[in-house]
């Protein structure tokens, strides 16, 4: 579709967007059609790197994913309308990690925006379905991190959305039967990426 827009010279009236998990290559893709196109954005759906990115983008490599990017930021040097970004989907799985997410992007992918969205569904992985404990534990992670100002402001409205409601014990362990359910199908275990489960 992009080399056909470009041939029926449609593209220099388009802005492209498009999501990918970052699996795949997407530099030819760019090197050959952005240039043609009124904006070309990329926007990288990254929600945690190495284990977590395994476990979240299963079945995913994160070495050939950071590879992907480190590839594709590399060619952002004059291209002005081409843009990138991270989009990561804040859940309780990976919110107590974002803090190597942010790292990574920060240091690695400096021409990259960052976005931080809460995941609202499936409810049972939303911010909102953990306990008030399994909250502070968060709120504690990011408190320790020196957030990028961008990036500072969004953590800060997730936080207001994470205490806009918890659960109980009980109801968290039945959430968590649910993650557990699904992690057996993929042999992967959630408990080994979110170390406060076993407060």
């Amino acid at each position: 579709v992009m080399r056909e827009l470009v041939e029926l010279g449609y593209a220099k009236n388009i802005e492209l967007k498009i999501t990918t998990n970052g699996t795949h290559d997407v530099t030819a893709h760019l090197e050959k059609y952005a240039s043609h196109y009124k904006a070309f954005n990329i926007g990288w759906s990254i929600d945690g790197v190495g284990k977590m990115f395994e476990y979240l983008r299963h079945p995913g490599k994160w070495e050939l994913t950071k590879a992907n990017l480190l590839a594709a930021h590399s060619l952002l040097e004059g291209r002005k309308n081409v843009s990138f970004s991270i989009n990561c989907v804040v859940s309780w799985i990976n919110a107590a990690a974002l803090n190597d997410l942010e790292s990574f992007a920060r240091e690695f992918l400096p021409k990259f925006a960052v976005f931080y969205r809460p995941l609202v569904m499936p409810f049972q992985l939303s911010l909102t379905s953990i306990t008030a404990q399994a909250q502070a534990c968060i709120k504690s992670a990011w408190e320790a991190h020196n957030w990028h100002p961008a990036s500072k402001q969004q953590i800060d409205g997730l936080q207001s959305f994470m205490h806009s409601a918890h659960i109980s014990e009980q109801e968290f362990a039945d959430n968590l039967k649910f993650t557990l359910d699904t992690d057996v199908v993929r042999d992967k275990d959630v408990r080994e990426l979110v170390p406060w489960i076993a407060k």
